[in-house]
């Protein structure tokens, strides 16, 4: 009976030390940063985020949790959050776990929370190859990941060269062919800090004459 207590006694002990280093070692903070790429993140970039761990940690996994403006993300529970899951001006946190080997979960780490920035537009028309007549013309082609309203402006050393600031229409009309080489700089710009530019130099004999498209 005495055999049997002291076996017991030694049992509870063995189990209560183990359970005092388990959770002893969930105390121990694995992650010391979380390092966000790109730091100026929008929703044509997305966010990655990747833990930094201290010296010596090695063999962990990790789970993710993503706040979007304090509420949990529940669908995303990887390193990267898509752009289209934000919008400029919210703002985005994580909370990374580390798992060891024995897929036991440790200290997480919150990380501060980060605000999305404005995405540029982008330009993805091209100067045309042909031109009628008497005229240029060349409908600029841009669109804004934010959905933002965009302007145009032209800069030309061609004071008779015109652009729509609300369609991008630029519009070059002249009486006699025009010779030399004359630079162009189209500009878009979201009205939020965002900018496209595209330039180029424009000679039209070396455009071909024909229907404008």
């Amino acid at each position: 009976m005495v055999v049997n207590m002291r076996l017991m006694i030694c049992l509870l002990l063995s189990c209560l030390l183990f359970c005092a280093n388990s959770f002893a070692e969930k105390q121990v903070a694995v992650i010391k940063a979380i390092q966000a790429i790109p730091m100026q993140f929008t929703v044509a970039s997305g966010l990655t985020v990747e833990p930094v761990l201290v010296d010596g940690a090695t063999g962990y996994s990790f789970s993710y949790r993503w706040f979007l403006n304090g509420e949990e993300l529940l669908q995303d529970e990887g390193a990267r959050l898509p752009g289209e899951r934000f919008s400029r001006g919210d703002e985005v946190a994580v909370e990374v776990t580390p798992i060891n080997v024995d897929g036991v979960a440790m200290q997480p780490l919150l990380g501060f929370p980060l605000t999305a920035g404005n995405a540029s537009p982008v330009i993805s028309s091209t100067p045309p190859t042909t031109f009628t007549e008497n005229t240029f013309n060349y409908q600029v082609e841009a669109s804004d990941l934010d959905g933002d309203q965009l302007s145009y402006s032209l800069e030309s050393d061609l004071a008779a060269m015109t652009i729509d600031t609300e369609s991008g229409l630029v519009r070059w009309s002249f009486d006699e062919m025009p010779i030399g080489v004359f630079n162009v700089l189209i500009v878009v710009d979201d009205g939020f800090g965002g900018r496209a530019e595209q330039a180029f130099e424009l000679n039209l004999a070396h455009v071909s004459k024909g229907a404008m498209e």
